[in-house]
C-alpha cells in the first residue's frame, strides 16, 4: 500500500518595521544596526529614511515567549542607543509591516498584525500606495478608495485601466509584497578588558587598546585581513562608574601605524578628566569584505618582517616610484582627504 507523504509547509513570513524620528549621526545608526543583529538572523536597512530598519521576525516566538516580548526587547535595545521615538510594526510582509509601524496608536510603541495582511490593510485609504497622483484621482472617481477595494479587482482590469506599472501596487493591497528581506554580515567585532587597578597613563591605555583592536580581529570569519573597517571607537569606564566614549571614520583596511595613531589620537580624548580607567573596549565597525587584498591589520611578526622586506626590495628598484598612504586628517568626511601619499624611504 502506498502512502501518500505530505510536504513540510514552509514557515509563515514574519517581517518588522522599525522607525525613528530622531535625527541620529551615522555612527549611532551602526551601533543600531548591529545591535539588532542579536534579535534577528537578518537586518535590512532602508537607507530612504533617517532610521529604517526591516528585521526578520520569524521564529522568535520560543526565545521571546511570543511575538509581543521580542518587540519589547527590540525596542529596548532601539532606546539604550538613543532611538526613544522607535516605532514597530510586525506582519508577514515589508508593506504590511512599513504599515503597521506608521499606525500605531497614540501612547503605544509597537502593533503587531495577528490577522492576514490583506484583512489589515483593507480598510485603509488607497493614498497608502505608492502611486501617481493621477492614478490616485482616477481611483477615487471609480470609487475604489480603499485598499481592499481595489485588491479584489482582477488584476488583468487593474493592468488595464491604471497601467502596469499599477501592479505592484495592487499585489501590496492584496498583501502580496514578496520582497525580500536582504540582511547583511557580521558588521562589528569588539573585545573588552578589565584592568587589574585604575589606570590614566596613556601610552598603558594605547596599548592595551592595541592590544584589544587584534583580539577583536580574532572574531572575523575567514581572513581577517580580507575585511574593510569603516569605523573605530574605545568606550573606558572610570573608577567612578563614568563611561567615556570615542569613535572616528577610518574607510579602508589601514596599516599597523594607522591603526596605532587612531587608537592613540582616541586614547587622548579620555585625558583630562582626571579619573582613573578601569575597564577599555574597542569596537570595530561597519567591516566588509575589502575589494584586495592589501598590508594586513596588527600582523604578527613573522609576516610583518615579510612584507617589509619586499617592500625595501621594490625601494630599491623604484627609489622614485615607491609611495604609501599615511594618515593626514583622520575626522575629514571624504576619505580620500583623510589620507596623503609619501615617497618610501626604507
Amino acid at each position: 500500500m502506498l502512502h501518500k507523504k505530505s510536504l513540510p509547509h514552509a514557515a509563515p513570513r514574519r517581517i518588522a518595521c522599525l522607525l525613528g524620528s530622531e535625527t541620529v549621526t551615522a555612527g549611532s545608526v551602526e551601533r543600531l544596526w548591529e545591535a539588532l543583529g542579536a534579535h534577528t538572523p537578518a537586518v535590512e536597512r532602508d537607507e530612504s529614511l533617517p532610521v529604517a530598519f526591516y528585521l526578520d521576525a520569524a521564529g522568535v516566538v520560543p526565545r521571546y515567549g511570543n511575538e509581543a516580548g521580542w518587540c519589547h526587547a527590540v525596542l529596548a535595545e532601539a532606546r539604550t542607543l538613543g532611538i526613544a521615538k522607535a516605532r514597530l510594526g510586525l506582519a508577514g510582509c515589508k508593506y504590511a509591516a512599513w504599515v503597521a509601524a506608521q499606525t500605531i496608536l497614540t501612547g503605544q510603541a509597537w502593533q503587531v498584525v495577528a490577522e492576514s495582511d490583506a484583512r489589515f490593510l483593507a480598510q485603509l485609504p488607497v493614498e497608502w500606495l505608492p502611486l501617481t497622483k493621477e492614478t490616485l484621482r482616477r481611483l477615487r472617481v471609480l470609487g475604489l478608495h480603499t485598499l481592499g477595494k481595489l485588491a479584489a479587482l482582477p488584476g488583468a482590469a487593474v493592468a488595464e485601466q491604471f497601467g502596469p506599472e499599477s501592479l505592484a501596487a495592487w499585489r501590496w493591497a492584496r498583501g502580496q509584497d514578496e520582497r525580500p528581506l536582504i540582511g547583511r554580515r557580521c558588521q562589528m567585532v569588539t573585545a573588552s578588558h578589565l584592568l587589574d587597578a585604575p589606570e590614566a597613563r596613556g601610552e598603558e591605555l594605547l596599548a592595551t587598546a592595541v592590544y584589544l583592536a587584534e583580539r577583536a580581529l580574532c572574531d572575523l570569519p575567514v581572513d581577517r585581513h580580507a575585511w574593510a573597517i569603516r569605523q573605530v571607537g574605545i568606550v573606558a569606564l572610570t573608577d567612578d562608574g563614568e563611561r567615556l566614549a570615542a569613535e572616528t571614520w577610518l574607510g579602508d583596511t589601514p596599516g599597523q601605524e594607522t591603526m596605532c595613531a587612531v587608537l592613540a589620537r582616541l586614547i587622548a580624548q579620555f585625558h583630562g578628566e582626571g579619573e582613573g580607567i578601569v575597564e577599555l573596549t574597542v569596537y570595530l565597525w561597519g567591516l566588509e569584505p575589502a575589494p584586495r587584498r592589501q598590508l594586513s591589520l596588527l600582523e604578527a611578526q613573522e609576516t610583518d618582517l615579510r612584507w617589509r622586506q619586499v617592500v625595501e626590495v621594490m625601494g630599491r628598484r623604484y627609489p622614485d616610484g615607491l609611495l604609501r598612504s599615511v594618515l593626514a586628517h583622520p575626522e575629514a568626511p571624504i576619505l580620500t582627504e583623510r589620507y596623503a601619499l609619501q615617497r618610501w624611504q626604507a
